[in-house]
């Protein structure tokens, strides 16, 4: 077990990066975030929106957004994603993460990512990136999964309970509309893990445009064992 877990994020053909996992983290209040001066000034306006957004939904936040360069030690295996995110652990607890980006400007590779389907229509943007980043953070962090001599598999970690009743809901509701839940994206289907589809569901609750009836329940689902408002964040009135 490591202090931190990293995930990765990027364009159709990128390199797969490394996942670490991460001891639990505690709710706390926002801290100001620390913007590397490299950091393309798209990326850290649309950072620092999200981050408002994630806290003061869900109580977590970025505190630092630094680039991902040769400094950083997965940068060859991660040289072509356009981000990682990096749970805090410190002293005290803490709810935070460190987003590792491309430094240059991303937004035309967002757009044409969304545009042929690599991420779901409208996602395609910095702040649908850092919201799929910061799904990872917020729902996998101490992720455990297990898989029975059937096959099937066992999740443990970060709201479970909730991500299991949504889970459920979404295979449920894409059954019948002749979808699965890898479905969200083509990122979604290529991954094929439970960690990418739920940070793909999440970003594509928030951001999509006109999302599939089984992101909608699975987004409602999961908000509602969570207890926190549903409202996706495009609607969300600054």
């Amino acid at each position: 077990m490591t202090s931190s877990e990293l995930i990765h994020y990027g364009v159709k053909g990128m390199k797969w990066g490394v996942h670490k996992e991460e001891e639990t983290f505690s709710r706390a209040p926002a801290k100001p975030m620390e913007v590397d001066p490299r950091v393309h000034n798209s990326t850290r306006d649309g950072a620092i929106e999200t981050s408002r957004l994630m806290n003061d939904r869900y109580g977590y936040s970025l505190g630092a957004v630094k680039v991902l360069d040769k400094n950083h030690p997965h940068y060859e295996e991660g040289k072509n994603a356009l981000a990682f995110v990096e749970n805090n652990q410190k002293t005290g607890g803490s709810n935070d993460g460190t987003v590792f980006v491309q430094g240059r400007d991303m937004r035309r590779e967002l757009k044409e990512s969304a545009d042929e389907g690599w991420t779901a229509d409208g996602t395609g943007t910095v702040q649908g990136l850092i919201t799929h980043e910061s799904a990872h953070a917020m729902m996998h962090s101490n992720l455990t999964i297990t898989t029975n001599s059937r096959g099937k598999q066992k999740v443990t970690g970060e709201h479970t309970k909730a991500r299991d009743k949504a889970w459920a809901v979404a295979e449920r509701v894409g059954r019948q509309d002749g979808y699965s839940v890898w479905d969200v994206s083509d990122y979604a289907r290529t991954s094929m893990e439970r960690g990418e589809i739920e940070a793909e569901l999440f970003s594509t609750y928030h951001w999509g445009t006109n999302p599939p009836r089984f992101v909608q329940e699975w987004g409602k689902a999961l908000h509602k064992e969570m207890g926190v408002d549903p409202t996706p964040f495009k609607e969300v009135k600054n």
